[in-house]
């Protein structure tokens, strides 16, 4: 059999079910929300971005100041790195005590990695890869009634969303090694990470418009223009009479 011969069998399922980078953020979003991880940091969210500016601007305010905060808070108050080793990050059994303590690595160090490891993913996930499953397809024509239950390749049967919801909470209890006895816990917290995110947010873009307005002529001019001009509508000006009263 010449090299031109051998068969190819690619193990997709585009031809069948097609989803987007988006569908799957979105079924993940509210999957998560409903089954939270036990070492949530931060309330989980995001999105994909177009624009390699955005993008490297949210690595930066949402991932790295966050990460440089946990690991500062955590040096004044002479706590130890948050200990993600044992939720499968990094194993190092063989050091001694000492030396796996301080080998534990920082919220920082982990982003570092996270992001390394996305650069190595990026030029895959941001572009359009066509796998024709043709030959894969067929085998689930082959065989007999017995085997096409037991091996079933109809992927036109599968839900989306019971599917990723599987995957999640097998990795779950398999590799993170969290009960689902704590998931109740879990979401009380999530709550209280959704308020502190709201909060940050609420502070950042506050501070952000207050800087602007503080060292920008123009941003001062626009504002007090637009207030003027709001002033002026019949509605605003009949309520300030009103009040004057």
């Amino acid at each position: 059999m010449t090299p031109k011969e051998v068969p190819v069998y690619n193990l997709t399922a585009s031809a069948v079910k097609k989803m987007t980078w988006k569908e799957v953020l979105d079924i993940g979003r509210r999957i998560i929300y409903d089954y939270p991880f036990e070492m949530t940091v931060w309330y989980p969210d995001g999105n994909i971005r177009a624009s390699k500016f955005m993008h490297n601007m949210c690595v930066i305010f949402l991932h790295f100041l966050p990460a440089y905060l946990i690991d500062f808070l955590m040096l004044i108050f002479f706590q130890k790195p948050l200990n993600l080793c044992k939720y499968h990050m990094c194993y190092l059994p063989v050091l001694p005590p000492l030396l796996h303590e301080l080998s534990v690595p920082s919220m920082v160090h982990i982003h570092k990695r996270i992001q390394n490891g996305l650069l190595l993913l990026q030029y895959f996930t941001t572009r359009r890869w066509v796998f024709h499953s043709s030959k894969f397809l067929a085998l689930g024509e082959d065989g007999n009634r017995v085997d096409k239950d037991l091996f079933s390749i109809d992927f036109s049967q599968v839900i989306e969303e019971q599917y990723l919801k599987d995957c999640l909470l097998g990795g779950r209890q398999y590799c993170m090694k969290e009960p689902l006895s704590s998931l109740p816990r879990c979401r009380r917290i999530l709550k209280v990470l959704y308020v502190v995110d709201k909060l940050w947010s609420i502070l950042f873009y506050g501070l952000l418009l207050w800087l602007v307005y503080s060292y920008s002529e123009t941003a001062r001019y626009v504002l007090d223009t637009t207030t003027e001009y709001i002033r002026t509508v019949p509605v605003i000006r009949s309520l300030s009479k009103r009040s004057d009263f």
